[in-house]
């Protein structure tokens, strides 16, 4: 995807692989991308444009990239030297001493880049400090992406349970009246009979007056497990409040079905 490095490059190949870099790191819709995986490969990707052995990405003061190609990774004291500026050149395993720069990706962010054979010209620094500033865009991006689907997450969440009984998970009176909507549409429609079974539970405030709240909520939910067990698995079970429970039954062919 990166053009090869060339004695004296100019704007038109920085150009060039600033549009690669943008590319390969750009998030598309229906991807689902990590921090860890947008770091690692905007790591990769810096190294190839420049024909750099070595790539690292710091982030707040903590090395959460470093890979060497044709080399062992550096040591993260070295890394730390370099992306503090104080030094220009990274030792590493294998390798030996090799020209490095660092430049910031975000305001905990540092790109460090290490090359053995020359020092990075102006033009490929000026590359550098560019996809510096684009890997820290991407990983805004992602985070932007991930902060969406959480949201959207949280929503659908609240929208279930919004149409959930809080206290034995069935469905509410609003979940069930809406079944029997489309139940009764479908039945006309096919010309099924269906049954809505009503059912409360005699002398519960009793329970809940002489042994208390708590207990009477055990007993929903046991009574709420025992009919949910009792019926087909498609037939839609509901609390409708209080001690009052329905169930829809469809398919039937008579009332003596229900």
């Amino acid at each position: 995807m990166f053009a090869p490095r060339s004695p004296g490059p100019g704007g038109d190949w920085i150009a060039q692989q600033l549009i690669a870099y943008l590319t390969e790191l750009t998030v598309g819709p229906d991807q689902t991308p990590s921090r860890a995986t947008t770091l690692r490969l905007g790591a990769e990707r810096a190294a190839e444009a420049v024909d750099a052995e070595v790539a690292a990405v710091l982030w707040d003061g903590q090395v959460r990239v470093a890979l060497g190609f044709g080399a062992a990774p550096p040591v993260p004291a070295a890394l730390d030297a370099v992306a503090a500026g104080s030094v220009a050149s990274l030792a590493v395993p294998g390798l030996g001493v090799c020209h490095a720069t660092a430049v910031a990706c975000a305001d905990a962010g540092q790109l460090v880049l290490g090359r053995s054979d020359v020092p990075f010209d102006r033009h490929e620094l000026t590359l550098i400090r560019a996809m510096g500033r684009i890997l820290a865009l991407a990983l805004r991006s992602v985070d932007a992406m991930s902060a969406e689907r959480s949201l959207r997450h949280e929503s659908e969440q609240r929208a279930r349970q919004a149409r959930r009984d809080p206290l034995t998970g069935l469905a509410n009176r609003l979940l069930f009246l809406d079944r029997l909507q489309v139940a009764a549409a479908r039945a006309r429609r096919s010309q099924r009979k269906l049954a809505v079974l009503f059912m409360d539970l005699d002398g519960f405030k009793v329970v809940n007056d002489s042994m208390g709240h708590g207990v009477g909520d055990d007993l929903l939910r046991e009574v709420a497990g025992r009919i949910a067990g009792a019926t087909r698995e498609a037939d839609p079970v509901a609390r409708l409040g209080g001690d009052e429970f329905a169930i829809l039954v469809e398919d039937l062919h008579s009332a003596a079905d229900a």
